[in-house]
């Protein structure tokens, strides 16, 4: 299991079979270290694994460690060197500081889906941050996470 540790400003990877935490990846303290002075994650809110890194939302912190604007973010790890670092980040052109809830989803085409939920603001982008689409609800609403689906909602079948 992977999960954003929020006050921690991290990510944490705990293994199915024994319920023990394999790995923590941290700003301020865990199993690996950084060269980017602000650290990696701030306030994460999701987190998707990837081959060798994960893709995290950041919803940003303003006064201080790491990114100050939300954004997603593709975090590289090392297991056998602990180290990581940002490989890849896609914010909006304006600083936008999300307060809660958001996130972020790697799509199969290798675009990426990042959801600012309080801003209520969604954006799809390419692998160069090039937005592909973009959706802004009324001023005031929010929601709290989008996931692409490429077949029509119709023809999702319902639970019972």
């Amino acid at each position: 299991y992977y999960m954003t540790m929020t006050l921690d400003d991290g990510v944490a990877r705990v293994s199915r079979e024994t319920g023990e935490m394999t790995w923590r990846m941290a700003t301020a303290a865990g199993d690996f270290m950084t060269h980017e002075p602000a650290g990696v994650f701030s306030r994460p809110h999701s987190v998707q694994p990837l081959d060798g890194s994960v893709l995290v939302f950041n919803r940003g912190n303003p006064s201080g460690g790491g990114p100050a604007c939300s954004q997603a973010a593709e975090v590289a790890y090392d297991l056998d060197k602990r180290q990581m670092e940002t490989i890849w980040s896609y914010s909006p052109g304006s600083c936008i500081t999300v307060e809660w809830l958001g996130s972020a989803q790697r799509l199969p085409n290798g675009n990426t889906l990042a959801c600012f939920s309080s801003a209520g603001r969604m954006d799809e982008v390419d692998e160069n941050g090039e937005i592909v689409m973009s959706f802004t609800l009324p001023a005031g609403s929010a929601f709290g996470f989008a996931v692409r689906a490429d077949e029509p909602v119709g023809s999702i079948p319902r639970r019972p």
